[in-house]
């Protein structure tokens, strides 16, 4: 397996294996792990680009959508965005990551900030994404477990919410799921990796001490939570996550 680790790390995606608990290398079955980090760097590295499903979320002043093209500047060279924007622009990437989980067949991992750029068309902003090839088909049975935590938490459901639990092999971490998700009502959540990595290394070293085996696919869900707080971070103002939820799984896409 350790040649499939280099083959990351000398990518631009190598610096996520510092985010990495070594408690993760010991809970999920060295088997699955080879297999699922094998797909990761065919599709990354040798696979076509696919075509992204067509999509368009939209807030007061600012729309999103999947591009395949590159067109505007990198979300990271624009400086005069007002907080009300990067509040906006933040909740319609949270919808994207839920609308991946609700509607996409492929899990397009790639939420880091190079991959948004950002167009200012009057009075409104259009944020074009266009992932980098890393995408994996889901785990059916990973992403119905995984809807319905989701599902549960946000929509006040506890028996869907610790059914979800159960199908992850995780009911006995519910309480550090909570820490996770965090305090309050979600509707001021301000992101930070270290929170991030602090509670899913905590998940993770429970699993060890109580010899949990989870499902290889958390290693897909890591990656892509860990792009999705860099992002998130990088904006530096709380979100509506109740609302973002709301928006990603109960809009169609066209």
């Amino acid at each position: 397996m350790k040649h499939l680790f280099k083959t990351i790390q000398k990518s631009d995606w190598g610096y996520l294996l510092d985010f990495v608990s070594p408690a993760f290398f010991e809970i999920i079955p060295p088997l699955g792990l080879a297999l699922e980090l094998k797909k990761l760097i065919s599709t990354r590295f040798f696979s076509n680009q696919k075509s992204i499903p067509r999509l368009q979320l939209k807030d007061k002043d600012v729309s999103l959508r999947a591009s395949s093209e590159t067109l505007g500047l990198k979300l990271s060279q624009v400086i005069d965005l007002k907080d009300e924007h990067k509040k906006q622009i933040g909740e319609l990437i949270l919808a994207l990551y839920f609308h991946q989980i609700f509607h996409f067949k492929d899990f397009f991992l790639d939420l880091r900030p190079v991959g948004f750029f950002v167009q200012k068309k009057s009075k409104r902003f259009l944020i074009n994404w266009k992932p980098q090839n890393l995408r994996i088909k889901w785990d059916e049975d990973f992403q119905k477990a995984l809807r319905n935590v989701y599902t549960g938490f946000y929509e006040d459901d506890e028996e869907l919410f610790e059914e979800g639990l159960v199908d992850l092999n995780l009911m006995e971490l519910k309480d550090l799921f909570l820490k996770h998700f965090g305090e309050g009502d979600q509707t001021q959540v301000q992101f930070k990796t270290k929170h991030f990595l602090s509670t899913f290394h905590d998940i993770f070293m429970t699993c060890k001490e109580n010899k949990i085996t989870l499902n290889p696919f958390f290693l897909h869900l890591g990656v892509t939570l860990a792009t999705l707080y860099e992002t998130l971070e990088y904006l530096d103002v709380p979100f509506d996550v109740r609302q973002a939820y709301e928006k990603g799984v109960h809009f169609e896409a066209p």
